[in-house]
């Protein structure tokens, strides 16, 4: 995996599909869907089982079997109401993101 670029897409669709398309084996896919379920009859699956991209999922559904393509799901527990699943989003996302700018610190 090459530590020399971080991609962000918004939550457009088409643009999620482009960023995907363009990546390869050597990057990372992170999704978040606080459901999951969306993702189950996704393409995202077709591009990254054919590119073989490792991916990591971060979700709050428990039931993950239809999602057992990506190598590593991170359930940030069940929702507590008041739409608090926005923080365990952004707590995972900050501790991503610190410890790749790290890596890319120290490693590159």
């Amino acid at each position: 995996m090459k530590l020399n670029k971080l991609s962000i897409c918004n939550i457009d669709i088409l643009r999620q599909n482009q960023a995907i398309r363009e990546a390869g084996a050597e990057d990372l896919l992170f999704c978040i869907s606080i459901n999951g379920k969306s993702l189950a009859s996704s393409e995202i699956w077709d591009y990254v089982t054919e590119k073989k991209m490792k991916s990591i999922l971060i979700t709050q559904l428990e039931d993950t079997d239809d999602l057992n393509w990506f190598d590593l799901i991170l359930n940030i527990g069940p929702n507590q109401g008041y739409n608090s699943s926005k923080y365990g989003v952004l707590y995972i996302l900050d501790q991503i993101t610190s410890a790749y700018k790290m890596r890319q610190k120290y490693f590159c």
